[in-house]
């Protein structure tokens, strides 16, 4: 018998039989067809049968597809998704980025115009027992501060001769400025700042600022860790304070760390002999790193500046200082 080729009416695919087929099946589409006497192909067409079985044969070569796939239609709401979380991503990196720039900029203190100044220290009766030439900057007008800044906290300038000259404001508490600036804006440097207990006169002036692990935030106080080295303690020694009074000069005694501190060395109210043992608590003994002798009795005024140690949990830098 002679074998007959002819097309698949189905796919267009070719159909081989033997002369006296009556039933053909396709082998890419499986569509059946029925084979006349004629040998001419009859068509047992199902549209149905046809698209799924076109669908489901994996042998179906694509050229004989003649009608292309449809495309899929886009996931909209997907892609906006994806859209609006990039969109947070890009947020929150300029947000931290304007936040680092804000927390490292220079914070506003007075440029260092320094003028030589000469600091006696006399005894009881009048003997100057000390003289030394300090360069310190110019007073400021501290009216001219509250009106630029807006601020009528401000309260005086502290000034470490070459070392740190920064305004000082005074809260209603000791919380306010930890986190807010000399304009009275959100900032997590905060502002150095004087107890709420205190006024300018005070026998004991506590002000307190922030320290930092990260020496690229600046903070006026992160200079202070400099006392820590013994060189820079022997040839620094005096911390002047300037407040509408005038201007008052202090020795510093010590820097000492107090360790899971009670915050004794913040109390305000110390008279006679618990006035003394109040400053030499604060000036010996363990936790303190470098001292100098100076003389104080229960009628001297004391000045302390308190910043964060990073060695230990609830631990601070105090610097102790004695009115000249």
């Amino acid at each position: 018998m002679s074998k007959i080729v002819e097309k698949c009416k189905f796919c267009g695919a070719n159909l081989e039989y033997e002369e006296g087929t009556s039933e053909v099946t396709c082998e890419y589409c499986n569509n059946k067809t029925i084979i006349n006497n004629q040998n001419s192909i009859t068509n047992n067409y199902n549209p149905s049968d046809s698209f799924n079985n076109i669908n489901n044969n994996n042998n179906l070569n694509p050229v004989q597809l003649n009608k292309p796939k449809k495309k899929k239609k886009k996931n909209i709401k997907k892609k906006l998704l994806y859209l609006f979380f990039i969109l947070i991503i890009i947020a929150s990196g300029i947000i931290y980025y304007l936040d680092y720039q804000k927390r490292t900029q220079q914070p506003e203190i007075f440029d260092p115009l320094p003028s030589e100044i000469e600091i006696k220290e006399e005894d009881k009766t009048g003997y100057t027992i000390e003289s030394t030439i300090v360069k310190l900057a110019p007073d400021v007008d501290l009216s001219a501060e509250r009106k630029k800044n807006n601020n009528n906290d401000i309260v005086g300038r502290l000034e470490i001769p070459d070392l740190i000259n920064t305004l000082v404001v005074k809260g209603k508490d000791n919380s306010y400025y930890l986190t807010h600036s000399i304009k009275k804006q959100y900032d997590i440097r905060g502002t150095e700042f004087l107890d709420y207990r205190n006024t300018t006169t005070s026998k004991q002036i506590n002000i307190y600022g922030h320290n930092t692990r990260d020496s690229r935030i600046k903070v006026a106080f992160l200079k202070l860790e400099q006392f820590l080295k013994q060189d820079f303690f022997d040839n620094n020694k005096y911390i002047v304070f300037q407040h509408d009074g005038g201007k008052n000069f202090y020795k510093i005694i010590a820097i000492k760390e107090v360790r899971n501190s009670n915050n004794e060395h913040m109390g305000v109210n110390y008279t006679g002999d618990a006035f003394v043992q109040h400053v030499q608590k604060m000036t010996t003994g363990e936790g303190t790193i470098n001292s100098r002798s100076v003389y104080y009795n229960q009628n001297s005024e004391i000045i302390v500046l308190q910043t964060c140690s990073h060695h230990w949990d609830n631990a601070y830098y105090i610097i102790t200082a004695v009115k000249l």
